[in-house]
Order: structure tokens, then sequence, then C-alpha cells
């Protein structure tokens, strides 16, 4: 059975809240009046269980986060990733449910659906986007894989 998600935010807010930064793209932190630019993020991510397609409601605040730096008309990119272990059909078709997934939440939240790109990826080398390459992310490289990236185009 498969375990539920897991999502950065909680993490990102305490990094970035120690760094002394105002408040992050999800949801925590401290707020500051309006984005600042060192503020913006570069991506969300969203953490899934092993085979798991579902996002729990820490990450729909994590997506909720994002929505107040996102600029007139902006594009979203989602990419579902799986991790290498099993079937490459099977972790592809995971990897595109998680990318729908997310991207079902982001039109339930108000972005017209004609600005959310959803691709799926699977990959031995799970690195994480942007500003949060350096974030410490518990769980073995193929827990890391287990996600889906939110990143503005």
């Amino acid at each position: 059975m498969a375990s539920a998600p897991v999502s950065l935010a909680a993490g990102l807010a305490k990094t970035r809240a120690g760094a002394g930064v105002g408040a992050s793209a999800t949801g925590g932190g401290t707020a500051a009046p309006g984005p600042v630019a060192d503020d913006i993020p570069s991506a969300t991510v969203v953490f899934f269980g092993q085979g798991a397609a579902r996002l729990a409601e820490k990450d729909l605040d994590a997506l909720r986060g994002l929505l107040p730096y996102l600029q007139p008309g902006q594009r979203l990119r989602v990419t579902g990733r799986a991790d290498p272990v099993g079937s490459l059909a099977l972790n592809q078709a995971l990897a595109q449910r998680r990318a729908a997934a997310v991207a079902e939440q982001l039109v339930a939240l108000g972005i017209p659906r004609a600005r959310v790109e959803v691709r799926a990826v699977v990959a031995d080398n799970p690195h994480l986007p942007g500003d949060m390459a350096q974030t410490v992310v518990p769980g073995s490289m193929a827990a890391r894989a287990r996600r889906a990236d939110v990143e503005r185009v």
C-alpha cells in the first residue's frame, strides 16, 4: 500500500525563515509587504509516497502559496516524476498521473487550464529544481524522485 504524500512546504519555509528571508511560496515564513525579488520561488515541489498520485491538504496549501507570485498570464509547467524502480511504462504513467493531479488542483485554484503545461519524466538523477537544490529532503534518492515540480515559465 502506498504511503501518504509528503510536501516540501514545511522544510522550505523553515529553511527560508532561518535565513532571514520573507514569506516563502509555500505559505510559511514571515510575511513581507508583497513579493520580494529574492523571495519569489523558482518552483514548488510536491512529494508523493511510493506508487501514489494523490495530494494532501498541506500540498494544496503549497500550491495556494504560489498564486500571489504569478504575473497576469503567467504560464506554469508541472513535471510529474517517478523513481526508476519498476517498469518504465508503469513509472511513466505514474509520473503523468502525478503531474495531472497537481495541474487539476491548480485549475481548481483558478489558473486557466491553457496556462498549465503537463509533462512526465522518469529519471535516475532526481535533482531538485532551482533554489530547492540545497534543501535537504529526508529519504532515499528514489524518494526524492517521487514528486511533481511546478515551475513558472
